[in-house]
């Protein structure tokens, strides 16, 4: 029997669009903390424990960060003597002049690119995680007085919005992107078509923002728009709905964040008292 042969593919796999854009956040956030040359980042953070410890001044050096900057390729550390990416981004991460640049690259808000659907569960489950990690807090507003009565005196959709826009400030850039863009799945129900509006507005707010920086103007309108094209195709998944189903999304989809140390504090004050100016985050 004549074995059957299988076409593979040649050269390398391209790289989703948003991969690249993680890899140049990065790499930006690196370059934007020092005057290191790729050379210098090379020689501190692409060597292995095992390179590092066998390498001579005729050795080849890995070019890893002069690739990130010039072709934003991830090294895959297939060399014994150089790092992969993830290796790399920790090491660099434990630097005290990079402390935190992990988080850019490891953002929720890369993967919500690379998405089309989400189940009700998934979203849940990924916004919880969210505000838990970032002291952030959702209110029932069926069981606290002191918020229906903050919602009968200013309106839902006011007390949401200026809520959502003080806790997004409390948050770093790209944390607050994802938790829009997840915000924006959980008002899919028609009845919250006003809610989605204003998440909407926010969210498009900060992806020009964000992609307006360390882009050329024709690049950040590119990436922008990709961006918004995701979100705005972004399907939510109800085929497993639980038995409250869409009616229960309709209700705690709706319920305002706030930050944590706010609970128990005199809202109206705290919320309504702060210039809207001064809470866009910039």
């Amino acid at each position: 029997m004549t074995p059957i042969k299988i076409k593979r593919q040649r050269g390398r796999q391209r790289n989703h669009w948003a991969e690249k854009a993680r890899v140049r956040a990065w790499y930006c956030s690196i370059k934007n903390r020092c005057d290191w040359s790729d050379y210098g980042l090379d020689y501190e953070f692409a060597w292995t424990e095992k390179g590092k410890a066998s390498r001579t001044k005729n050795d080849d050096r890995p070019r890893t960060f002069e690739n990130i900057r010039k072709h934003l390729r991830k090294p895959a550390g297939r060399d014994m003597r150089w790092r992969g990416i993830d290796e790399i981004v920790m090491a660099v991460d434990q630097h005290p002049l990079f402390q935190g640049s992990r988080e850019i690259y490891i953002s929720e808000f890369w993967d919500l690119l690379k998405l089309t659907t989400l189940t009700i569960s998934d979203v849940r489950v990924k916004v919880d995680k969210m505000l838990d990690s970032t002291g952030l807090v959702r209110v029932d507003t069926r069981k606290s007085k002191e918020f229906t009565e903050l919602i009968e005196k200013h309106g839902q959709e006011h007390v949401f919005d200026r809520c959502l826009m003080l806790s997004l400030k409390k948050i770093d850039e790209l944390s607050a992107i994802a938790l829009t863009w997840l915000l924006y799945l959980q008002t899919e129900p028609i009845q919250n078509a006003s809610f989605r509006k204003i998440i909407l507005s926010i969210a498009d707010n900060h992806l020009d923002i964000y992609f307006s920086r360390d882009y050329t103007i024709e690049d950040h309108l590119a990436k922008y728009t990709d961006a918004v094209d995701v979100l705005l195709n972004f399907k939510l998944d109800m085929s497993k709905k639980s038995i409250g189903g869409y009616g229960f999304l309709e209700v705690y989809g709706v319920w305002p964040i706030i930050p944590l140390e706010m609970v128990g504090s005199t809202l109206d004050d705290d919320i309504f008292s702060i210039n809207i100016k001064n809470l866009t985050i910039l």
